[in-house]
């Protein structure tokens, strides 16, 4: 059996729809807020994927709370090895740059 929150016949049709409107929607920050509280986290998720920082992205991801990162276990792994895949590449060229300042 499903609890339901009810709203009092008594109350006003202001309080009903919001009533409704919260079973319905639900809302979270969008962009990067600063805080660093799990509310935040799908939108700091969100932006560091947008902006192609798989490494914020996978550490925001390690922050979800258990169910979610259970849920997206599989998202997880390959964020995680996106990320190792993405510092691999940046030591590469970092060791390509400095052996060519060497060589010249």
């Amino acid at each position: 059996m499903y609890a339901r929150e009810l709203t009092p016949a008594s109350a006003g049709w202001q309080d009903r729809l919001v009533a409704l409107a919260s079973r319905v929607i639900s809302i979270r920050p969008v962009g990067d807020t600063g805080a660093n509280d799990p509310a935040t986290l799908p939108a700091r998720l969100e932006n560091a994927i947008a902006r192609g920082d798989n490494g914020t992205a996978a550490a925001a991801w390690a922050q979800l709370p258990e169910p979610a990162r259970r849920a997206s276990a599989d998202f997880g792994e390959a964020l995680r090895k996106r990320a190792a895949a993405d510092a691999a590449i940046a030591t590469i060229a970092q060791d390509a740059v400095a052996a060519l300042g060497v060589a010249g």
